[in-house]
């Protein structure tokens, strides 16, 4: 059982526009049409695919961190009364099918930074829907590249799955800049 009872907690309400899938291919919330970044856990990824879909609208009660703009959701619910609960982690995951992953090269525009849980910054939405993935801990390394709007080339692994594309990165640069920027 999850230690947070969701019923103390705020609610918000969202329209999905798309999922976020993690480097390892599950969906670990998702970007609403109002801009905001949820997140549920990545066990419960196929319960959240299951019971909403893109334009669909949600109810979510979750911990906003302070200075980043995401919510990690505790609950989610449709509206058709779908819910879909953090109950803590599964003693045995679920095995899913996963895509394998292809080493890829890519440019795009930055639309947003996400975050993870904690509000640390993790990663970029691109602007055509791409999900960039980095380590926390590179972030403050990545600095000029956390910028919505910059154009930027990455490298990394890329996975496709039908609920979403992620680039596991590990080099970033400008189309401009001769050095590269070595993520890992």
């Amino acid at each position: 059982m999850h230690w947070i009872d969701p019923q103390s907690l705020p609610e918000t309400k969202h329209r999905v526009r798309q999922f976020l899938v993690n480097p390892e291919g599950y969906v670990e919330g998702f970007i609403s049409v109002e801009g905001q970044q949820v997140l549920v856990p990545p066990h419960l990824g196929r319960a959240l695919t299951r019971a909403v879909t893109a334009g669909d609208l949600v109810y979510a009660r979750g911990i906003k961190p302070r200075n980043a703009d995401v919510i990690a959701a505790v609950l989610i619910e449709s509206a058709h009364g779908l819910r879909i609960e953090d109950h803590g982690t599964p003693d045995r995951p679920r095995a899913e099918k996963r895509s394998r992953t292809a080493k890829r090269e890519m440019e795009g525009e930055v639309e947003r930074v996400l975050y993870g849980p904690r509000g640390e910054r993790r990663g970029l939405l691109f602007q055509n829907g791409v999900t960039v993935h980095f380590a926390p801990e590179l972030a403050e390394d990545l600095e000029e590249f956390l910028t919505p709007g910059i154009r930027m080339f990455v490298s990394g692994n890329l996975r496709t799955t039908k609920w979403g594309t992620v680039l596991d990165a590990d080099y970033f640069w400008h189309p401009s800049d001769e050095d590269i920027s070595k993520a890992k």
